[in-house]
C-alpha cells in the first residue's frame, strides 16, 4: 500500500520490479501490472514535490490524479484489502476444543492430523 501513498512512494524510489511485485495480490493481473509499469513515470513524476500531512488530503490528491488511470484503478482494488485475523483465530479456537490440557504436549504431527481432520470434517458436513 505505500506505493500508493505519494509521501512514502516518494522515499522508495519505485522501479518496474517493485510494481511487478505487486503480483502477490491475486486481484492483479500481468496485464495489469505491465499497465501500472507503463504509467510509472508519469507518477513519479507527478508524487516528486507532493507533500501531504494527512490521509485525507492524500485521498483529495488521488481524486485530481486524472492522467494516472491504471494507478487509480489498482488503488481502488487495493483499498478492498481487509486484513484479518478471523482465520488464525478459528485455528486457535478448533486446536483448544480438539485437545485437552494434560493432551498439549502431543506430537506435532498428531497435533496437525486432529486439527486438519475436524476441520475437513467441518467443510464436508
Amino acid at each position: 500500500a505505500r506505493y500508493f501513498n505519494p509521501v512514502a512512494a516518494q522515499s522508495l524510489n519505485l522501479t518496474p520490479e517493485n510494481v511487478r511485485s505487486l503480483r502477490c495480490f491475486p486481484f492483479f493481473s500481468e496485464d495489469d501490472l505491465e499497465q501500472l509499469v507503463d504509467e510509472l513515470p508519469q507518477y513519479l513524476a507527478s508524487i516528486a514535490d507532493v507533500d501531504l500531512e494527512s490521509l485525507e488530503a492524500v485521498w483529495k490528491w488521488w481524486a485530481r490524479q486524472n492522467g494516472l488511470p491504471h494507478w487509480q484503478d489498482a488503488l481502488r482494488k487495493l483499498v478492498l484489502v481487509q486484513p484479518s485475523s478471523a482465520a488464525a483465530e478459528r485455528a486457535f479456537s478448533m486446536l483448544s476444543s480438539c485437545f485437552r490440557p494434560e493432551q498439549m504436549s502431543s506430537l506435532e504431527e498428531t497435533i496437525e492430523a486432529s486439527v486438519m481432520l475436524r476441520y475437513n470434517r467441518r467443510k464436508s458436513g
